[in-house]
């Protein structure tokens, strides 16, 4: 049986991983390849200003009403051009006007069947209206099309520093542990030397938690994984005081803070409940498809496995266990590679008393050969690990 009060966030962390597992992984694509979804701004209109300086200022809904009315007028003077149509399905899905942002997505997908942008827009918005079986009964041709999707770094690279290149080697070989946390310590000094630059801090917020959350996998949390998730934290904190609404700095600064507080009590959890669904709300609402839905699942396996403090939370935002599934469906679809879709899935199942065929599920996950990606092989351990066990929470019942 599972312990609620130990499991509080435990999986919002375990979600961050792009696992590759069935083919052999492509060097990690840039990053604004993979995760940027707002669509450029041209300059043919002078109202293309007015939405850029609105954008830039839209924070917590701020602006969206007016940007969608001009975003429309330049769509009537433009019917045939796909920039009004991609920054009307961004603008609603900004807004959580799901059905809308897939209307304009579609719309700008007849005008331009190449824009991969359109797609990633709205499945940012599926998982609030359907799952797998809507998106290939509706837009199949389109999902084969684009898929897989492309998965890339976190966080953009760094070539201006001189040891950049010798730690992205280092990073990217950290199945070796000593690998991994020699990265770390680079990434760190990178930090260190540049205290005004945001990406560098949220590169060793992020670095920190990976390494931190595979010692938690094989059971070395308090000796060696907090140590981790506290620098974590702390490099965290010093990039949103640069950039506040820095996606990677929010994301992962919360994963470090939900990892740190997994094993504490439930009165020590719910100190942080507000704190941590702000930001992953934040994450799951600006960018759904952020390391491979990873706000969105985070989210959705805190349902799962957190008790009465997570359902506490997912009820201040809304959050229905039915965007879950659509979510894990959705991943299976257009991440194939990703293996943590089938671990989510055997959480939902085993939460809804479906021991047998989550118990097949995680069978197949930790049968799985990590080797098979050279780059995010150490993502591959430990989600195997996290998933042996699951599997045997599920053999004590």
């Amino acid at each position: 049986m599972k312990e609620a009060t130990i499991k509080f966030i435990i999986t919002a962390g375990i979600l961050l991983f792009p696992l590759y597992c069935f083919a052999a992984p492509a060097p990690p694509v840039a990053y604004s390849d993979a995760w940027i979804i707002d669509p450029a701004i041209p300059d043919y209109d002078p109202l293309w200003q007015d939405i850029r300086s609105g954008w830039d200022k839209h924070w917590d809904g701020k602006n969206l009403d007016e940007l969608i009315v001009k975003a429309e007028q330049l769509q009537v003077r433009y019917p045939d051009k796909v920039d009004p149509c991609l920054w009307l399905a961004r603008l609603h899905l900004a807004k959580k006007n799901y059905k809308d942002c897939e209307k304009y997505a579609v719309k700008a997908h007849s005008i331009d069947q190449n824009n991969l942008t359109a797609f990633k827009i709205m499945i940012c918005a599926l998982p609030f209206i359907g799952g797998g079986d809507y998106l290939m009964d509706n837009y199949g041709d389109w999902a084969k099309a684009v898929r897989p999707l492309p998965t890339g770094r976190m966080i953009p690279d760094m070539p201006q520093y001189p040891q950049w290149q010798d730690t992205l080697k280092l990073w990217d070989a950290k199945a070796d542990i000593n690998k991994g946390m020699a990265a770390v310590k680079l990434f760190e000094q990178m930090a260190d030397s540049n205290p005004k630059d945001a990406k560098a801090q949220a590169w060793a917020c992020r670095a920190n938690y990976e390494i931190g959350a595979y010692f938690t996998s094989i059971k070395k949390h308090d000796s060696k994984a907090m140590a981790y998730y506290e620098r974590g934290m702390q490099y965290g904190d010093k990039a949103l005081a640069l950039e506040p609404n820095m996606i990677a700095a929010v994301y992962w600064r919360a994963l470090n803070l939900s990892r740190s507080i997994q094993y504490k009590s439930t009165f020590q959890q719910a100190k942080h409940l507000t704190s941590l669904v702000r930001d992953l709300r934040f994450c799951l609402y600006e960018n759904t498809i952020y390391n491979s839905f990873g706000p969105f699942l985070s989210l959705a396996t805190m349902i799962t496995n957190g008790g009465w403090v997570a359902e506490k939370g997912m009820a201040m935002i809304g959050f229905k266990i039915e965007y879950a599934i659509n979510g894990l469906e959705l991943v299976e679809i257009l991440y194939p590679d990703r293996l943590y879709a089938l671990y989510g899935k055997a959480d939902i199942l085993a939460y809804r008393g479906n021991d047998d065929d989550a118990e097949d599920l995680l069978e197949k996950v930790i049968d799985t050969d990590p080797n098979l990606s050279t780059v995010l092989e150490l993502e591959n351990m430990s989600c195997i690990n996290f998933s042996k066990m699951l599997l045997a929470d599920l053999e004590k019942k």
